[in-house]
């Protein structure tokens, strides 16, 4: 068995008690004949390759998962963090109306939020932004997303240029897909009239983290679910903020425990974590009873320091776990306070606990 907790920077611990993955199949050698076959080479030749989604093909539908929201929740708790002051929200919507114009935005989001954001990339240096798509109830995708520009003129300039890029890149998308995309539902066309494509361009007043999570809210998921024009990805984030995500999540681990030393270590986690929290839920798999998790969420200093105890914990118990980031640092600190006076008179490191 092992124990895993897990920090993330939205304010959320998880204490996991599961068994231990199993060892990894052997590698086996790919057949020779079979990388050298005409069949394999007809099927990844250029004239057999099929266009790539969001790039002038329709997307067969994604799903806006777990992995994705908890990405774009940390990433909206890491921005607030830096300061608000430094950050805009922009909305980007399609002017026209017509069942061609929505479906040819659709064919052609990854282009358009790959030509956007390199806009951003290429004007200002810096720059850090996290999105998603939202589809309308009238069958339209638009953008909200969050980006963060540290100098004010930066924010000023930018809001300034906003819409005449949109536009721009809305043309970019007509010459290629040959549809117009100011075309109304009536058949009629702003297209001579591209001022009223609407985009918005704001300060933050309160919590990025917040704005983004009504736009994952089981509405929204529901609303992505009937879209019948979905973009190739629901989500977007910027290369530098999608590392510091990574950066700034902590994963304690111990594994090859017996069983009844891993419940109590996994008992002892969850009193430690849940006791000055705002929020706490369990949950155990229906499949296998020894999956059980606790999640604690609330103000992100008190959660941290909750996890700092989960840490210091770990080192307590005097076994050999694994860190996915370092907190070295952390765990000498006040590893003495936990030595001696909380557990450690309660454990017997007998032999076989000094083996595991």
């Amino acid at each position: 068995m092992r124990v895993i907790a897990k920090w993330f920077p939205r304010g959320e611990v998880r204490v996991i008690h599961c068994p231990d993955k199993p060892p990894p199949p052997k590698t086996v050698a790919a057949d020779v004949a079979l990388v050298n076959s005409c069949e394999l080479q007809d099927c990844i030749s250029a004239e057999c390759s099929p266009d790539r989604a969001g790039y002038g093909s329709l997307s067969r539908g994604t799903a806006f998962g777990k992995g994705a929201k908890s990405t774009i929740r940390d990433a909206g708790a890491l921005l607030d963090a830096d300061g608000i002051d430094k950050l805009l929200f922009v909305t980007l919507t399609l002017p026209g109306g017509s069942d061609t114009a929505m479906k040819a935005l659709a064919e052609w989001s990854a282009w358009a939020v790959s030509r956007f954001f390199q806009w951003v990339r290429d004007n200002w240096r810096g720059a850090q932004w996290c999105g998603v798509w939202e589809w309308q109830k009238r069958g339209a995708l638009h953008i909200h997303a969050c980006i963060k520009l540290d100098a004010q003129e930066d924010r000023l300039d930018f809001s300034a240029r906003l819409k005449k890029r949109w536009i721009a890149i809305l043309r970019g998308i007509e010459k290629r897909a040959h549809v117009d995309l100011f075309e109304r539902a009536d058949g009629g066309t702003w297209s001579h009239d591209a001022d009223v494509t609407v985009t918005q361009c704001a300060p933050v007043k309160k919590s990025v983290a917040r704005y983004l999570a009504k736009y994952m809210s089981k509405g929204s998921m529901r609303q992505r679910k009937a879209a019948y024009y979905p973009p190739s990805r629901w989500w977007f984030i910027s290369r530098g903020l999608a590392t510091l995500v990574q950066t700034e999540r902590r994963e304690l681990q111990l594994p090859l425990l017996p069983a009844s030393l891993a419940q109590e270590l996994f008992v002892q986690l969850v009193e430690r974590v849940a006791a000055k929290v705002e929020f706490a839920a369990t949950y155990q798999s229906p499949v296998d009873s020894r999956f059980q998790a606790v999640v604690v969420a609330g103000a992100v200093p008190v959660v941290r320091k909750s996890f700092d105890d989960v840490s210091l914990l770990f080192a307590a118990w005097g076994l050999p776990f694994t860190l996915s980031s370092t907190v070295a640092a952390t765990l000498s600190d006040v590893a003495s306070f936990f030595m001696g006076k909380i557990y450690a008179s309660d454990m017997q490191m007998d032999g076989t606990l000094n083996t595991c």
